[in-house]
């Protein structure tokens, strides 16, 4: 869906813009490296994506799925004839983002922080249990 791919380009503008810039201290590359939830997943096993993963993504789904709307222009978000991608285009939806209200950009911000410090606790448990 196109809510999918915003957040998906968003965060790869976003983080690729950062990396290259040295932005260490972007929230999202923070959220990335936050190992808080390491604890609570040092395993990693087969079923771990199904289990875990899926229903930690379904229990943001309403908060990202909030926050996408609000963050990005209706045409990204809502238009049920435009296709993001469609036509091989990129669009950069982090500066996209950034004509957004404070409040919008925020949220999404915190949506996507949230999400990127799931990923990188899955991330960090399943390169776990590759070396164990």
């Amino acid at each position: 869906s196109n809510r999918h791919l915003a957040i998906e380009h968003y965060q790869y503008f976003r983080t690729n813009e950062a990396t290259a810039a040295k932005h260490n201290d972007d929230a999202l590359l923070q959220s990335l490296r936050d190992g808080r939830g390491d604890a609570a997943h040092q395993r990693y096993a087969d079923n771990s994506t199904r289990e875990v993963v899926a229903r930690e993504a379904v229990g943001m789904g309403d908060q990202l799925d909030a926050a996408i709307v609000a963050g990005f222009p209706a045409k990204f978000t809502n238009d049920p004839g435009y296709e993001l991608g469609a036509e091989n285009e990129e669009p950069d939806l982090w500066t996209i983002s950034k004509q957004s209200p404070p409040a919008a950009q925020a949220g999404l911000e915190t949506a996507t922080g949230e999400m990127m410090r799931h990923y990188g606790t899955h991330l960090r448990a399943f390169v776990r249990s590759l070396l164990n």
